[in-house]
């Protein structure tokens, strides 16, 4: 049997859907093994081992691809090990005493579902706000033209909102390696929206379906 060759370059991690997929060669029966604490970061105590087998692999222009469930919850940066397949073609029953990985691989690419809550809101009421964002580690820097916006504990902070001001446009830029479903722009570019002026005005609150849309 040949050995599974991994091009590292092609491990993509789907982590909102909990997907990772990998391309190479000679993929029928791979498997991908993790390790989780449990509080659902990599590595750490109580540490929880995970494992998927890739039965048949996807044929591409390129050689084949495997698609591996893995946990929502695990970090952007949980290592992988690839494991050749068992004896039989059966997973292994003591993990325990698992063979030498054939490669160890980080995602090359982070794709997100989204940014922020599909029923995310902001209430200027008092020129200031807050909302929160689903992936803080993917964003690089937000910017907002008619206020002051830095990201904090996990959300973006709105202050300073200038007072001829009737809406909020914000720009997320984002970190090396991580996309947006559905977006072609590169990591790296802004991701940009048209003034959402039901939902960020200053002196009310409302909902930011529109806004949501950029992540």
């Amino acid at each position: 049997m040949d050995v599974p060759q991994i091009d590292a370059g092609s491990v993509v991690l789907f982590a909102d859907q909990g997907r990772l997929e990998l391309g190479g060669r000679h993929l029928e029966g791979t498997r991908l093994r993790w390790q989780a604490s449990t509080d659902g970061k990599s590595g750490g105590g109580s540490a929880h081992i995970g494992e998927d087998v890739c039965w048949i692999p996807r044929t591409t222009s390129r050689g084949q691809q495997c698609v591996f469930g893995v946990p929502r919850e695990l970090g952007m940066n949980t290592p992988f090990d690839v494991l050749p397949p068992n004896p039989g073609g059966k997973q292994a029953p003591d993990v325990a005493h698992a063979p030498a990985p054939i490669a160890t691989v980080q995602p090359a690419r982070v794709v997100l579902d989204r940014l922020l809550p599909a029923t995310a809101a902001i209430d200027l009421t008092n020129g200031a706000g807050r909302l929160v964002v689903l992936h803080p580690e993917a964003v690089a820097s937000v910017d907002c033209a008619q206020a002051r916006c830095e990201l904090s504990s996990g959300a973006v902070q709105v202050g300073a909102v200038s007072g001829s001001a009737t809406s909020l446009t914000m720009r997320l830029r984002l970190a090396p390696r991580y996309f947006v479903l559905g977006r072609a722009e590169p990591a790296g570019s802004h991701a940009t929206r048209p003034p959402v002026e039901s939902s960020a005005r200053s002196g009310g609150g409302g909902g930011v379906e529109d806004l949501a849309d950029l992540a």
